[in-house]
């Protein structure tokens, strides 16, 4: 791959999230125009909902890929004190996001952002990392796997009558 470098995005970068994620707004809704929003109609949500204020405020940690100096993807995360009634306590880093534009997808883009945010977790005293991937998403759950993710639960619906 050319100059691929991985680093945290500063408060300056977020405004440069709408465009990846609006890579992966388009992805889900033309994988499922009938459950998912438009990228457009997401993107306002998220400005409704204050969501890139969770980004700038450092609630959400937030790592970009740039390749020859482009913006290639992003992965984003938190960290979440988990204590249910069922498991032990542990904290979990939990990944919330990882967009690759369709150019660099292939690329070891991804695998590298979630190496760094994996380590990240890690250092911040994760004991585990979880994500949610859609079931439609096969290219992401192949990385996943080869990643060493496991489902751990799944999550079934189904149209109400």
């Amino acid at each position: 791959m050319s100059n691929l470098v991985i680093r945290q995005a500063s408060e300056e970068d977020i405004d440069l999230l709408p465009e990846l994620m609006y890579e992966l707004d388009r992805f889900h809704h033309e994988s499922r125009p009938e459950e998912y929003r438009t990228p457009e109609a997401m993107h306002n949500e998220r400005v409704k909902r204050n969501i890139f204020d969770h980004y700038r405020s450092g609630k959400f940690v937030v790592f970009l890929a740039h390749v020859d100096q482009k913006l290639a993807g992003m992965v984003s995360g938190q960290i979440k004190e988990m204590n249910s009634i069922t498991t032990w306590p542990k904290t979990v880093g939990f990944i919330n996001e990882l967009v690759v534009l369709p150019e660099y997808r292939g690329s070891e883009a991804a695998t590298e952002l979630m190496s760094t945010i994996e380590t990240y977790f890690s250092e911040q005293g994760a004991t585990d990392i979880g994500l949610n991937v859609s079931s439609f998403n096969d290219r992401a759950q192949g990385l996943y796997k080869k990643l060493g993710y496991d489902y751990d639960s799944h999550l079934m619906v189904k149209k109400a009558v």
